[in-house]
């Protein structure tokens, strides 16, 4: 987890861009699931050397920390910034090219079979272009007004179910619509894997950081989004890439 934090951080300060952190600047994170040591917010605080690290639970906290003068800035994916500006006027955002981000769906690595078959299903999708259109229609091409004609996953006629987490954390891609229910990206990639893998898929709403204990607990047997800058429990297991981005860094339009 150190090395990953401070290759995130190494590679903000490398960009110099316009909106670098200065004494009393305040970056707000995401925090990491509770499972990782918890002395990510002073590991942060001694790399940065000046400013200060605020942990929020997920997105929604993290825009109310900047819109409402808690935060300066914050790194998310590219797309997720993007949806962040349309929403909020006041932001702006700075592309962070050199920093992609990886994304997987994560289970439990003793679960053998299962994990064969969620990749098997994803390399498919992948090679008959079917994540590639709904990524380009489901995020590249999402538009705020978007999120109330988003759809929905209806539950299907198979034997088996599959529970699937989101968190709603990383909109466009994974969000929580007006009704509380999981739409976007999220649902048009699982409708497709539900057909694949001939199962039913349950989405269950389960935060961030507890996206590690709601797996090892059985909760859920998927959980839908995970990058590479955290390290996971032996016990967890990510699959293939189902998509990429770059991060951008998000920000007050002061510093613009």
């Amino acid at each position: 987890m150190k090395k990953a934090l401070a290759m995130t951080l190494a590679l903000l300060l490398l960009v110099g861009c316009a909106a670098a952190l200065a004494e009393g600047n305040v970056l707000v994170m995401v925090n990491f699931p509770a499972e990782v040591p918890s002395d990510t917010r002073e590991f942060v605080r001694q790399h940065m050397e000046y400013g200060e690290v605020l942990l929020v639970p997920g997105f929604s906290e993290v825009i109310a920390a900047l819109t409402g003068g808690r935060a300066d800035m914050s790194i998310m994916a590219a797309y997720t910034g993007s949806y962040a500006v349309q929403c909020n006027q006041e932001l702006g955002m700075q592309a962070l090219p050199i920093l992609p981000m990886n994304f997987h769906m994560i289970l439990r690595s003793a679960d053998t079979a299962l994990y064969e078959s969620v990749n098997q299903a994803l390399k498919q999708l992948v090679a008959a272009g079917v994540l590639e259109a709904r990524y380009q229609e489901q995020v590249i091409n999402f538009r705020e007004e978007d999120a109330e004609q988003a759809d929905v996953l209806d539950k299907g006629n198979y034997e088996k179910t599959l529970r699937v987490g989101v968190s709603g954390d990383m909109p466009p891609m994974d969000f929580i619509n007006a009704a509380g229910q999981p739409a976007g990206y999220n649902v048009a990639v699982l409708y497709e894997m539900e057909k694949l893998l001939k199962m039913n898929i349950e989405t269950v709403i389960v935060p961030s950081e507890a996206r590690y204990q709601a797996l090892l607990s059985e909760k859920i047997d998927v959980f839908f989004w995970h990058t590479g800058y955290v390290e996971m429990p032996e016990e967890i297991i990510a699959t293939e890439v189902y998509a990429r981005d770059d991060a951008c860094l998000v920000t007050r339009s002061e510093f613009q």
